[in-house]
């Protein structure tokens, strides 16, 4: 029988709006590669051409990631993939569309994701996940508005 060997963990996200997962898909003892997860409902704030603000909007955080060096070279290998689903076809104003911003990070293996000793990848991935929700791709956002679930919850007595 073959043991399982991926794990995912909840990253505490300083924006209740945004939901944050890492984790790795093989051995996550000491993992090649990991994978971040920032996904949330977005609304437009105004119209626009949205292919365009996609593509400003993926860029704003690569360029985010190169600038701020969230990426530690000692840990993490210079090369990522960075994959943002988000449709344009979907967005319309007054309408909440799903966002999945997915970030692969490559390691050299010799460190677990998560583990109960100090060294460990988990406190450089949280640091890197919300130094990027934090920053001005997420908050104060010129064109969405980021929302946790599709439609506003609402309070409903029951008799």
């Amino acid at each position: 029988m073959k043991s399982k060997t991926a794990k995912e963990i909840k990253i505490p996200c300083l924006n209740e709006n945004i939901k944050c997962l890492s984790g790795a898909i093989e051995n996550y003892k000491s993992p090649k590669s990991i994978y971040i997860d920032i996904s949330s409902w977005v609304e437009p704030k105004k119209t626009g051409n949205y292919d365009k603000i996609i593509s400003y909007f993926k860029r704003s955080i690569k360029t985010l990631i190169k600038e701020k060096n969230l990426i530690d070279n000692k840990i993490f290998d210079k090369f990522y993939i960075l994959d943002l689903d988000l449709r344009s076809s979907g967005i319309r104003m007054n309408k909440r569309s799903f966002m999945s911003l997915e970030l692969n990070l490559y390691t050299d293996g010799f460190m677990p994701l998560f583990s109960l000793e100090n060294n460990n990848l988990f406190p450089h991935i949280h640091k890197m996940v919300n130094n990027i929700i934090l920053s001005d791709v997420f908050v104060n956002n010129e064109y969405f508005d980021f929302y946790l679930t599709k439609k506003e919850k609402t309070n409903k007595n029951i008799n």
